[in-house]
């Protein structure tokens, strides 16, 4: 679902790491204390799960 929010409405480029599938980036995500997913990440601010209108804000935050 995430990912479809950024190819579809916010058509910005994204680097997306499948933690079922990835062995490392599961690590990677445990590492810096997560334990949900999605993690998005945008000039070092954290929305961790599945919140359209936080990620969305991240966003029109960089526009302005």
């Amino acid at each position: 679902m995430t990912k479809a929010l950024f190819t579809d409405s916010l058509n910005n480029p994204f680097v997306e790491k499948n933690v079922s599938k990835d062995p490392e980036a599961l690590r990677e995500l445990q590492a810096k204390g997560y334990d949900k997913v999605p993690v998005v990440i945008v000039d070092g601010k954290v929305i961790e799960g599945y919140k359209p209108f936080e990620i969305m804000a991240l966003f029109d935050n960089r526009i302005k």
